[in-house]
Order: structure tokens, then sequence, then C-alpha cells
């Protein structure tokens, strides 16, 4: 969120924690996850996420995504690391931020 100045703020690295065990969290709330593993279910082919000429489904955007967090767990990331990200838009950054948040980790 930006202050009165319009600059953003860093998160905390307690909100940070929060975040990534899930403490932070509303009652009866779901996670993106929760949200994302629902239509991975009920519809797996269906459109996920598009960039220039690549079309990632549901299903391969989930492949992709258990792909970085092995490879995050591998690295020795651990819930509530926070790992920088540079990558340009593009299916492989929504799966890696994607696989950031199965491993609880934050960017």
């Amino acid at each position: 969120m930006p202050n009165s100045d319009g600059a953003f703020m860093a998160i905390t690295p307690q909100k940070s924690a929060q975040f990534a065990a899930g403490t932070n969290r509303q009652p009866n709330s779901e996670s993106v996850w929760d949200l994302i593993d629902r239509h991975i279910n009920l519809r797996p082919h269906d459109l996920a996420v598009v960039s220039d000429d690549v079309h990632w489904s549901y299903s391969e955007l989930n492949a992709a995504s258990f792909e970085v967090a092995a490879t995050l767990r591998e690295k020795g990331v651990r819930p509530g690391d926070l790992v920088a990200t540079l990558c340009d838009r593009s299916v492989e950054l929504v799966a890696s931020l994607l696989g950031l948040t199965r491993v609880g980790a934050t960017f």
C-alpha cells in the first residue's frame, strides 16, 4: 500500500512470516492455491495465462509452478524466506511467483 507521499512501503519481516504461515487470512478465506487447485481439478485444460504467443492451461501452469517450487526447495528456500525475482512479464514469471508461494516464500 502506498503511504501518504505515494511511495510504497516495504513489507515487514513479521508480516512476511505471517503471510507465509497463512496466519493473516480471514476465517473461511481461500488462498490463491485453493482457488487455482479447485480450477485445476474442475477444468485443467482451461486457459490460465497468455504471454505473446505462449498459452498455458491451468494444468501446464500447475506443473511449471511445481517445478519452480521443487528447485527452490533444492536450493534451500524455506517458508518465510524472501526471494528476489527478476523476470520479464511472461508465463514463466507467473509460474515463478506461484512456485514461490507453493514453498511459502515471499517475493
